[in-house]
């Protein structure tokens, strides 16, 4: 594991109950309502990266969707298994940028959802990981990707900020084009928290012949 990502993990796992306390006091339908017209067909593969205690993959597994929750934090996981009884998820310890974990599923999901995770990758691991992401999409696949603003809280090698801009040149690297962009407040009430989301789109190849 790399230093930013044993650094975020440490992070979480120094206090999982307090942090799942919280973010389960948010609806994925709420935080993710941008994302909801997005959502790919019932029964699809869906990815969930940096997955936290679960909130997200159990409400879309709630809609019928066989979902792949990845997280590096044990303590979060263990928190989400704890306290989401829904089935339909696989869970995987992996982390980005490479998510070696997934090396046989090139081309699997019909949509991936990266929520709060690019905070926690340094700027130079930011094009592998939408590399990463674009591999493990289907051709017309949609990624989700959201991110906050730096706060006078953050820990220094914890989290990052990202300009758009960067995330953007980083999608284009990887050949996935922006369909949607957004900015939001915290819909956990965090007066300090503001969010960037994007929508991003893996093209169809074209048909031989």
């Amino acid at each position: 594991m790399n230093s930013g990502a044993a650094a975020a993990v440490s992070h979480y796992d120094s206090a999982p109950d307090l942090f799942g306390a919280r973010y389960a006091s948010g609806r994925f339908e709420d935080i993710h309502s941008n994302l909801l017209r997005y959502l790919p067909r019932t029964g699809a593969a869906v990815l969930d990266v940096g997955a936290g205690i679960g909130r997200d993959a159990a409400a879309l597994a709630e809609r019928g969707y066989a979902v792949t929750a990845v997280e590096p934090s044990l303590g979060l996981q263990r928190w989400g298994r704890e306290h989401y009884a829904t089935g339909g998820i696989r869970w995987i310890a992996d982390h980005l940028p490479r998510l070696v974990s997934l090396n046989a599923e090139v081309g699997t999901f019909e949509f991936i959802l990266c929520s709060a995770v690019l905070i926690h990758l340094a700027p130079n691991q930011i094009d592998d990981s939408f590399i990463t992401l674009a591999r493990l999409l289907q051709s017309g696949g949609k990624l989700g990707v959201s991110v906050r603003h730096a706060i006078a809280s953050d820990l220094p090698g914890v989290f990052f900020d990202h300009p758009e801009k960067a995330l953007i040149a980083a999608a284009k690297k990887a050949k996935l084009e922006v369909i949607d962009r957004e900015q939001s407040e915290d819909a956990l009430g965090r007066p300090d928290v503001k969010w960037r989301s994007l929508v991003l789109e893996k093209p169809v190849a074209p048909a031989d012949g």
